[in-house]
Parts: C-alpha cells; structure tokens; sequence
C-alpha cells in the first residue's frame, strides 16, 4: 500500500447543498480535510507529537463541476516531497460511479509547528519517510 496517497468515499450530505441545490464550495475544503485527516491517521508511526503538529498553511482550489444531490464521492489526497517543515499535498474529488468525472482539484500546503511557539519545526521522521518511500 502507498501511504503517501489515500482515498476516502463521502456521501454528500442534504446539509451540504447551497440554495442552488449544488454542495456549497466552502463543503468542498471540508471534504478535502476529511481526506487529509484519514490519510494522516493511516500513516505509520507519529505524524504528530506534542512539539510538532500540522496547521493547513494554503489551499488552492479549482472547482471543475458542481456537485449535486445525492452522490456519492472519492476524495483523494497525495503526498510531494517533503521539505524541511513543509508538505505539499495534492487533492481530486471524484464521482465514485463515474471516477472520469473530476469536481475539483486543489494543492495544499501543510507546515509543521511547535504549538507552544507557533514556530516552523522539522517535519517527523515518521512522515518523511512515508512520503519519500
């Protein structure tokens, strides 16, 4: 299994629709950190420790097509190279009946801190080399 990528299926929601009776745009971030969360917890070993945690530092979305009511989606997230503090990731969110179509695509930029100085810290061993495997 390459834990540099994960893949999760959401049901949309009847609460995640806008008044157009499309999933609301602000939704689609939060489908996207659903995937984050699920990839993070599959890794092996600490991504997270009480001196190292993630904070989503940038988030660039391309929303390709709406989403209506009622589907059944594939959220996907990737993994880049990491870097000292910081990693790219890469996001699709798809039609899980028909994965040719594409909703969005988005990149990400996740930074580890120390939460008690807010200030970069390297990333864990754990997870560099869950990305550079």
């Amino acid at each position: 299994m390459n834990k540099a990528s994960h893949t999760v299926q959401i049901s949309v929601r009847w609460r995640d629709l806008d008044t157009f009776n499309h999933v609301n745009n602000a939704v689609y971030l939060t489908y996207m950190e659903q995937a984050r969360v699920a990839w993070l917890q599959q890794i092996d070993g600490a991504w997270e420790t009480p001196d190292s945690a993630p904070i989503l530092r940038r988030m660039e979305v391309d929303f390709l097509r709406p989403i209506e009511h009622p589907a059944e989606l594939q959220v996907s997230v990737s993994a880049s190279a990491p870097g000292r503090s910081s990693l790219r990731n890469h996001y699709e969110i798809r039609n899980a009946e028909k994965p040719e179509i594409i909703y969005a695509s988005a990149e990400g930029v996740l930074v580890w801190i120390n939460p008690a100085s807010g200030r970069p810290t390297p990333l864990p061993d754990d997870l560099r080399r869950c990305c550079q495997a």
